[in-house]
């Protein structure tokens, strides 16, 4: 018993403790055309950098491309906003995300396509 009470403190201290860990290292702030964006990562299977790296992709490419952008649209398959920008290898890419709040978005794919 008491065994099993000190394994399950130690397992709810890790996982709070990487729940804090992944908010603060996740939850980036950039620059986007004059509006600070947080932008929100998730590294659990299914989630959104597991997309974009599906597609080749990174999130420092993705974080780029959120911050220089050279256009913006709505995604003709969700309807979600995107932008179309260059990382910083070059490759011309869509972003779609989904705006959480004034402040905060939410990638939710990114893949190469054909410069304009």
């Amino acid at each position: 018993m008491k065994w099993t009470r000190k394994c399950l403190k130690l397992i709810s201290q890790y996982i709070a403790l990487s729940h804090f860990v992944a908010i603060v290292k996740k939850e980036i702030t950039i620059e986007a055309t004059l509006v600070s964006q947080r932008i929100i990562w998730n590294e659990e299977p299914g989630g959104n950098i597991e997309h974009i790296e599906a597609h080749g992709l990174t999130v420092v490419d993705i974080e780029h491309v959120l911050g220089t952008f050279e256009s913006e649209d709505v995604s003709r398959s969700s309807g979600l906003p995107c932008v179309f920008g260059y990382t910083p290898d070059g490759t011309y890419i869509i972003v779609v995300y989904e705006l959480i709040d004034a402040d905060t978005l939410y990638p939710i794919t990114a893949y190469p396509v054909p410069e304009p």
